[in-house]
């Protein structure tokens, strides 16, 4: 346990505590980015393929999720 709150204590320093920031911010426009791509593709797919809003909805949803 000493170990584990060493390694807590260690990231809440100012310098780490941005790199941990940076990281999120990374990550969430990471997983933005790609939700937008997959909405985007998902609708331009089941247009292409004449599929009406349901269906539409749900291949833009779920065809980009990660498994």
């Amino acid at each position: 346990m000493p170990g584990l709150w060493r390694a807590w204590a260690d990231v809440t320093t100012n310098a780490d505590a941005r790199t941990v920031n940076r990281l999120a911010f990374d990550a969430t426009v990471h997983c933005l980015t790609g939700c937008a791509i997959g909405e985007v593709l998902g609708i331009v797919i089941s247009t292409a393929l004449g599929w009406h809003d349901a269906a539409s909805i749900v291949l833009s949803i779920a065809r980009w999720q990660p498994a």
